[in-house]
């Protein structure tokens, strides 16, 4: 077994480029899926992390996910979705979706505490709900102005993932 084979360091690593690969391509798309579609992708995970550690099969996660700052997929897809809106504002790539982006002081003249966060579209559907757009702005709203305003794509992706982390 890898678990006794190699140092946690070297397994982190083997984690970071032969698993944490496939948990991030098309993020975006898979997920905002259901838990019960989710669930297999989350123990595979967790017992990644368990090797890593060298932990039992019965020991809980929660812990080493933090001791190895390392991302759960619901956090993944957090991360993904704040990116893409960070993406929206800050390269003409997706003018589609950034003429989506409204913030609420285009709806209304008042002197809110809230006129600079991105308005939330009406939405019926539980399907928009789960949407990455929807996901992206409700991420979007929890970051401090400091964060939005990184001056590059690999700042922006540091300083969430630190946020994410620590707001668990």
């Amino acid at each position: 077994m890898l678990k006794f084979t190699f140092p946690s360091n070297i397994l982190k690593s083997l984690y970071h480029s032969l698993i944490y690969p496939y948990y991030t391509y098309c993020n975006l798309v898979w997920g905002s899926a259901s838990n019960i579609h989710l669930e297999t992708l989350v123990k595979l995970q967790k017992k990644a992390v368990r090797i890593i550690c060298k932990a039992g099969y019965y020991d809980p996660t929660e812990s080493l996910f933090n001791n190895l700052k390392l991302l759960q997929v619901k956090e993944i897809y957090d991360f993904n979705c704040a990116k893409f809106i960070y993406q929206c504002y800050n390269s003409n790539t997706y003018v589609n979706f950034k003429a989506k982006l409204l913030p609420n002081s285009s709806f209304h003249n008042y002197e809110t505490r809230n006129r600079d966060l991105i308005r939330k579209p009406n939405v019926r559907l539980q399907k928009f709900m789960n949407s990455f757009l929807n996901n992206g702005i409700v991420m979007w709203n929890k970051l401090h102005d400091n964060i939005k305003e990184s001056p590059t794509i690999l700042s922006f992706k540091t300083i969430v993932k630190a946020f994410i982390l620590n707001n668990k």
